[in-house]
């Protein structure tokens, strides 16, 4: 079984690996916007939409690891 440090070790790796996947996430749109010109209007809103909604998805699975990590911290470590 899995003890509170191990856990809060998993969790807190999960959340740096979606923090950085959001980091990419935006560079993806600011790169939308940089490059307006070549793309087709259309094509553009649908990838920065599908970009959103990806971003929004992961913001949520950060927050809940906060919550998560804080309640791991709020009882210590000790088992």
């Amino acid at each position: 079984m899995e003890t509170k440090r191990e856990r809060y070790e998993r969790l807190d790796v999960e959340r740096s690996r979606l923090a950085e996947e959001l980091r990419i996430e935006q560079l993806k749109s600011f790169d939308f916007d940089n490059t307006s010109s070549e793309k087709d209007l259309s094509e553009m809103e649908s990838l920065m939409s599908e970009s959103m909604t990806r971003r929004e998805q992961i913001v949520s699975e950060i927050n809940k690891i906060d919550v998560e990590l804080t309640m791991l911290c709020v009882g210590g470590f000790e088992e």
